[in-house]
């Protein structure tokens, strides 16, 4: 299955565990999935992705890029950005043009 990595999945791989429970589950989750199941898939992101993922506590941010290093990488076309513009005029999504993009790949 061709699966696409957003920011979250790294984000939450790498992070602190949350105090919150069910953020912890979720890290858990997501921690557990990346450990035992990705490697059952074809995995993509986006130069999006690892723009958002490299930001914050230096730290942090050099272990998710070194999570998603080795992920393929899918060009933003314009037929991409075309269907984010359809996205935001449908007003599905609020204004966001950099979260939009996710679901145009």
């Amino acid at each position: 299955m061709r699966i696409y990595i957003e920011s979250t999945i790294p984000s939450y791989v790498v992070a602190r565990p949350a105090r919150d429970i069910l953020q912890a589950a979720r890290q858990q989750l997501t921690r557990d999935w990346w450990e035992w199941q990705r490697r059952k898939h074809q995995l993509y992101t986006s130069q999006i992705v690892l723009d958002e993922i490299s930001s914050g506590d230096s730290e942090m941010a050099r272990q998710r890029m070194n999570l998603l290093a080795k992920i393929k990488l899918l060009d933003l076309t314009d037929e991409a950005k075309a269907l984010t513009k359809k996205i935001l005029a449908s007003g599905a999504l609020p204004a966001h043009a950099d979260r939009a993009a996710h679901f145009s790949f």
